[in-house]
């Protein structure tokens, strides 16, 4: 139930959410029993009428915050942090779906465990099956098989994985995709919010990887579900998309790894880059790819290998 002083409070950034975002608020109204809860919902300048659907479907009950222009995943969920007046903090996307007592098994564990400053749920794919929601800290091994993908799969333990069989036990991890986060507000005071120098891309890693620099722990529960429709916000190319995730990567290597594994992670990048050039070029010759869409790979190549 919508309090004015409430146990938690649900924040979700949005970007033309639209098409998702009154199925994950129904979700949240159906199946939070008597917890009490408010709902932030942080608009970061949508173009399509997210904005209004939310004021005409749901009124006061969710407390919309627009009119501040894209500022990104982090400089969203810090806005909405800021705001909120729950002792815990429920950071969801917009196309996540609540199920039934997960709520409740969150605040269970948090009450019990008050140094865990993240908690991360069990999140479903659509068909059910498991997604991989908690992962290992990035590392050298993972950059390299980022370029060359074909050597291991994407969900490979060796790619910072944990393995599915793990997704049914309780379990310390490292990092929890920022899909759904229940946070600690004790912990939110403690080391502060996400680094809005990140523009996408390794904004949770990077505040995980602060929470366990300040002696606190994060925990995965099975207990607690969502389904993660996924792939909702990000709807740039992927060109963009690489481009951006290589100048994330080289800010987290850069800000806490050190100058000797930063070096050796630019090191990769040129090999890898080159590989992909490599096959870009044979594309080009083989007729699969038009000059046009070469040359712009070619740029995205470079703006990788400087990011």
């Amino acid at each position: 139930m919508t309090e004015n002083n409430p146990l938690i409070s649900i924040i979700i950034v949005t970007y033309n959410s639209a098409k998702v975002i009154v199925q994950c608020i129904d979700s949240i109204i159906k199946n939070s029993g008597d917890i009490k809860y408010e709902i932030l919902v942080v608009d970061n300048g949508s173009t399509d009428d997210t904005n209004q659907l939310i004021d005409k479907t749901y009124g006061s009950i969710v407390r919309l915050f627009s009119g501040h222009g894209n500022i990104g995943f982090a400089g969203g969920n810090n806005l909405g942090m800021n705001k909120a007046k729950g002792k815990y903090f429920f950071l969801i996307n917009p196309d996540t779906i609540m199920h039934i007592h997960c709520l409740q098994s969150l605040v269970k564990y948090a009450n019990k465990n008050p140094l865990t400053g993240i908690i991360a749920p069990k999140l479903l794919n659509t068909d059910g099956s498991t997604q991989h929601s908690t992962f290992k800290f990035p590392n050298i091994t993972q950059a390299f098989y980022g370029f060359f993908e074909k050597l291991t799969h994407i969900n490979s333990t060796q790619n910072g994985r944990y393995s599915l069989l793990d997704y049914d036990k309780e379990r310390d991890v490292e990092h929890i995709l920022g899909a759904a986060m229940f946070v600690q507000k004790s912990f939110w005071e403690d080391v502060g919010g996400m680094d809005v120098n990140y523009k996408l891309y390794f904004e949770e890693t990077d505040w995980c990887y602060k929470a366990h620099k300040n002696n606190w722990t994060l925990r995965y529960i099975p207990s607690a579900i969502l389904t993660h429709i996924g792939a909702h916000s990000t709807k740039a190319s992927p060109i963009t998309n690489s481009i951006t995730y290589a100048q994330s990567q080289a800010k987290f290597y850069k800000k806490h790894y050190g100058s000797f594994t930063y070096i050796l992670l630019k090191a990769i990048t040129i090999l890898g880059v080159n590989y992909w050039l490599m096959r870009s070029s044979y594309s080009l010759i083989k007729g699969k790819i038009t000059f046009t869409i070469y040359k712009k790979l070619i740029i995205s190549y470079v703006q990788i290998i400087i990011a």
